[in-house]
């Protein structure tokens, strides 16, 4: 399970030196959540919510294939 937090904290307008782009890559991907981080941004202390991702590798059947609330 993997955590979008990571992906919201890559997207702030604050620029990243190599290694705390890599660093955030390497948590994403191990599936650390952000919560348990200690991250600054601009100097300041930033916390995100965390929302867990799932990668689903398959095929989904929806039984509703017109998407409506019926």
């Amino acid at each position: 399970m993997h955590d979008t937090a990571w992906i919201d904290f890559m997207r702030l307008p604050h620029s990243m030196d190599q290694e705390t782009i890599q660093s955030v890559g390497r948590a994403y991907w191990r599936g650390v959540k952000v919560e348990t981080c200690e991250l600054t941004t601009m100097g300041k202390p930033w916390h995100g919510e965390s929302c867990p991702e799932v990668l689903f590798y398959g095929t989904l059947q929806f039984p509703n294939k017109a998407l409506t609330a019926d």
